[in-house]
């Protein structure tokens, strides 16, 4: 057999380690579909899910009313309850100020984005059909989908709710294409029931089940197949049988069967939609712990309601305390919102109620639960406005005199009266400076989105020149740091190193602790061989943002091209931690403890890999060494077998590996039937394993079989 040498292995784990950060960083065209093998489903065991319609048999009512929430409408196909509300018969053209890209919506014969390119000679444009309209229905903010093969993308313009107009996420002007982004499984998956997807893959999914589009009964109750089978041959039976109720659930599991969506879990632990109701959200996820609100990942409601003294000093409080999650929700009534409150709060103990207007003591939710916008997620209109969505009820429940003061100040603008009028002008004072002081404190430390809301909301209360000339100055850093951030990502693509660390060092004058900023400069730096830069940047990243991974693996690549496997091998743990779910981190842990000669350590992380990758290359090709290498044959057999069964018999690496192990036992059947089937694999997906395959049936053939 050819052998390569434990040496020849190490560059190969220093070139993975390269890959964890570059390959992540420089991002390459979009793939053609045509050229990725057949979608394979990642699951053998049937999923159990049925759909809404098998529970409306027998829960009509119960579905009837669910289908006017904002759960079920979290997914939709385009012609589902109403059309997008971006597109019309005809064409609608949205381009933002100096973008290099025209859009064009049109209706007519099925929804449709026309991306054009205005740069190129002559214009090259992508029509993108519209495959599913994500968001929750009316009054939420809308991002359109689309399917090529097995790939989804979301496209890069939405319609927003708040504004009434369409928007554009923050796109680089150097792309190429429709400008869409690969939707990963961490998007989807609070939007569906459940979706096959391609472990191991970016954006490869398996059919969509109409029944199973939003997040409908059995992304609560479990999947009910069990349950619907055992009640058609039971229909006189009355009690549910084989079903979750999430009543009958503890505290924790009901408030984890809520987080699973609404808190950070973007870091998986366990495969993408493999998590159930009634299990423990930490088995599945790794929720991410933020430092600052503008840094949440969309939705965290959970985590502030926990830090809440409403929920600490409670036994019972959770969330469906004030949601039903199966009718519509009344939050745009104030005084049906604040319902719930009162039954733990009785009205006389509001410290604030004898100096409110009587016409808003009921407010409690609007005081202690402001609306308030999440600036992570925003767009850019028409006329070059930053936008931000529908703004969102503050889950941490408190007393923000801010807010108290917001609402009796909108309701006196209703009132007639110079006493009104008087009073109106003395708390727009009072809001204009506490936001102005927000929104400085903000601009000091570089989060330019706060403060641009912050800036706008004092706007909002009183007009003055200080506070106009400070969103002008942060909506001009803001841009501008965008367009250096694309402009140095753009060389750093054509490889033109020296010139990117200049564009990245100039980011560095405008935000100081830029995490994603200092990240580059280290990976760059360390391309060109400056490690101490190297190191003191990626430092300062991990500072800054301690839940990025790049960071540490950078640092675990510099240490292992510097001759230090233990050294590397903490940095790529660490890496682990924050992103449990990493093929590409635990095959650099595998090389690091193969390098220790951790054999049986090494193996693992590799195994690991393949669970999470069944079709990573590398891990297979490490794997099949150690088998071969570091093991006796007898201990290597029933490893080898739980390696090709791991990978569904699909990875030419792990069959030879087991056709060689069978040889060297003498069970030479068994070697021909997985040589068989290794030449299938390889020729389907490793065509340059052939030659090493075609060898070994050769002298399987001479009987020329012992170790070589």
């Amino acid at each position: 057999m050819i052998r390569i040498s434990w040496r020849s292995w190490l560059v190969l784990g220093v070139t993975a380690g390269c890959l964890i950060v570059l390959a992540s960083r420089w991002k390459s065209p979009t793939p053609d579909p045509k050229s990725d093998p057949p979608f394979v489903a990642t699951d053998s065991v049937d999923h159990g899910y049925v759909g809404w319609s098998a529970c409306a048999e027998c829960h009509a009512n119960r579905v009837n009313e669910f289908q006017e929430t904002r759960h079920f409408l979290a997914l939709r196909l385009p012609d589902n309850h109403q059309f997008p509300r971006g597109f019309r018969d005809g064409a609608d053209v949205f381009q933002p100020p100096g973008s290099p890209v025209r859009f064009e919506l049109t209706a007519d014969g099925g929804p449709r984005l026309t991306a054009t390119h205005l740069m190129t000679t002559p214009e090259v444009s992508t029509v993108s059909p519209i495959a599913f309209v994500y968001g929750a229905g009316a009054g939420t903010d809308e991002v359109y989908f689309t399917r090529r093969g097995d790939e989804l993308f979301e496209l890069p313009i939405a319609w927003l709710h708040h504004q009434n107009c369409l928007g554009a996420v923050s796109f680089d002007p150097h792309g190429s294409g429709d400008l869409s982004r690969p939707l990963a499984p961490q998007c989807l998956q609070c939007h569906v029931v459940w979706v096959d997807f391609e472990r191991g893959s970016l954006n490869r999914y398996g059919p969509f089940e109409t029944q199973l589009l939003g997040v409908t009964c059995e992304r609560c109750h479990g999947p009910a197949k069990t349950h619907v089978e055992h009640h058609h041959t039971h229909p006189l039976e009355k009690t549910a049988a084989h079903i979750l109720n999430p009543k009958h659930l503890s505290r924790e599991r009901l408030m984890d069967l809520c987080a699973q969506c609404h808190t950070n879990t973007v870091r998986y632990r366990q495969p993408p939609f493999s998590f159930r109701p009634g299990h423990a959200l930490e088995d599945y996820f790794r929720v991410l712990e933020m430092r600052h609100p503008e840094e949440d990942r969309v939705a965290n409601q959970v985590r502030y309601l926990k830090e809440s003294r409403c929920y600490q000093q409670s036994e019972k409080l959770t969330c469906i305390t004030c949601h039903d999650p199966h009718r519509k929700s009344s939050t745009d009534d104030p005084v049906a919102s604040s319902r719930s409150c009162v039954t733990c709060h009785p009205a006389e103990d509001c410290g604030e109620r004898s100096r409110l207007p009587e016409a808003v003591q009921g407010h409690c939710v609007a005081c202690h639960m402001p609306k308030r916008n999440k600036v992570q997620v925003n767009f850019e209109t028409a006329d070059g406005e930053i936008a931000f969505p529908a703004p969102r009820y503050e889950h941490r429940i408190a007393v923000y005199p801010e807010a108290g003061k917001e609402v009796v100040f909108d309701w006196l603008g209703r009132q007639d009266g110079e006493e009104n009028s008087s009073r109106r002008s003395e708390i727009a004072g009072e809001l204009t400076a506490h936001w102005g002081q927000v929104a400085e404190s903000a601009r000091k430390e570089q989060r330019f989105l706060i403060a641009i809301d912050a800036y706008r909301t004092a706007l909002r209360f009183g007009q003055t020149e200080e506070l106009s000339g400070g969103l002008t100055d942060v909506l001009d850093r803001h841009k501008r740091s965008n367009e250096i951030w694309f402009e140095g990502e753009h060389l750093k693509r054509e490889r033109r190193l020296d010139e990117a660390i200049a564009k990245f060092e100039v980011l560095l004058t405008i935000q100081p602790n830029l995490a994603k900023a200092h990240l580059e400069l280290g990976t760059l730096y360390a391309a060109i061989g400056r490690n101490p830069e190297a190191r003191k940047h990626l430092q300062t990243s991990i500072e800054n943002d301690p839940n990025d991974t790049g960071a540490h693996a950078m640092l675990g690549w510099l240490a292992y091209l510097a001759g230090q496997p233990a050294a590397a091998l903490e940095y790529y743990r660490l890496a682990a931690e924050i992103d449990p779910w990493s093929a590409r981190i635990h095959q650099m842990v595998g090389q690091c403890l193969a390098q220790l000669g951790r054999w049986d350590d090494a193996a693992q992380a590799l195994e690991r890999v393949l669970t999470i990758d069944p079709k990573h290359r590398e891990a297979c090709r490490t794997l099949r060494q150690i088998l071969r290498e570091r093991f006796t044959t007898e201990d290597a057999l029933p490893r080898a077998l739980q390696l090709v069964e791991l990978t569904h018999g699909r990875r030419g690496e792990l069959l030879l590996a087991l056709a060689e192990i069978y040889r060297d036992l003498g069970q030479i059947s068994d070697a021909e039937r997985t040589i068989s089937a290794a030449k299938c694999a390889a020729e389907r997906d490793e065509p340059d394993l052939l030659p090493q395959i075609r060898a070994l049936e050769s002298r399987l053939r001479s009987r020329g079989f012992g170790k070589k």
